[in-house]
């Protein structure tokens, strides 16, 4: 994860990021989750295909908490 936001190319594709971030939420993976949203530039509500954002994907409390608080930066 941490290699992955050192290529500065990565955030010219935010979609590639919001689907890394949607992943890490569906499978529950906390310190990606945490690890994802450390970088302001990943976006955290572009919607998949059916139209839910990162955080409806999961049911853990603690990854909507990262993602919650991280939203109100």
């Amino acid at each position: 994860m941490t290699r992955l936001l050192e290529v500065e190319a990565i955030f010219s594709q935010p979609l590639s990021l919001a689907s890394c971030l949607m992943c890490a939420c569906k499978r529950g993976h906390v310190a990606s989750v945490r690890r994802l949203v450390s970088e302001a530039r990943t976006p955290l509500d572009i919607p998949n295909k059916a139209g839910l954002a990162p955080i409806n994907l999961t049911e853990d409390t603690e990854i909507r908490d990262i993602i919650q608080a991280e939203a109100r930066r």
